[in-house]
């Protein structure tokens, strides 16, 4: 097992928004996902420069991403499909949390509660616009949506751990039908 140590979060003061992206790339939330209106249930593990996300409802599904290739296992079906993320939806969400200059190309507007990054981006040929939403008290993050004409998803974050314990193969992309 692996142990992670995190430093508190208090306030924008204390960090800035790139930096807590820099500063967290080993924590854990609940995620929920609104994707073509389809509403699904899981949970997000991010250490080791890969993202894990294991969907428990309405499927259980799990998927693993790192910079270059990701893998997607239906555990309901016993599938396993491995995928390039060179320009999809899964590495822009990889970006957010490795490019440590990612939000920089953003722009930022500030709300009374909230700091909203946003940007346009070309995705799979598409111009999609990226909306990356924090909490400034607490500071966290609480939202990742990217929205196009093909593209529209909406992710939430609650709950985050940032102090997780990993289990040695928890983010390992080996295909799980040959265990």
């Amino acid at each position: 097992m692996f142990f992670f140590t995190s430093k508190s979060i208090l306030s924008k003061e204390d960090n800035s928004f790139e930096d807590f992206l820099v500063e967290y790339k080993n924590f854990s939330a609940i995620l929920t996902q609104v994707q073509d209106n389809q509403l699904s249930m899981g949970k997000i593990s991010i250490a080791k420069k890969r993202i894990r996300l294991d969907y428990f409802d309405p499927s259980k599904i799990t998927l693993i991403i790192n910079s270059k290739k990701g893998m997607y296992f239906n555990i309901d079906l016993n599938e396993v499909q491995f995928f390039s993320t060179k320009n999809t939806e899964a590495f822009v969400f990889y970006q957010l949390f490795y490019n440590n200059d990612f939000l920089k190309e953003f722009t930022e507007v500030n709300k009374k509660k909230s700091l909203i990054y946003n940007k346009k981006q070309t995705i799979v040929d598409e111009e999609v616009l990226i909306d990356v939403i924090f909490e400034k008290n607490p500071f966290l993050l609480r939202e990742i949506i990217l929205k196009g004409e093909n593209i529209n998803i909406k992710l939430g974050l609650a709950d985050h751990n940032f102090n997780p314990i990993f289990k040695k193969k928890f983010f390992s992309m080996a295909d799980p039908t040959l265990r």
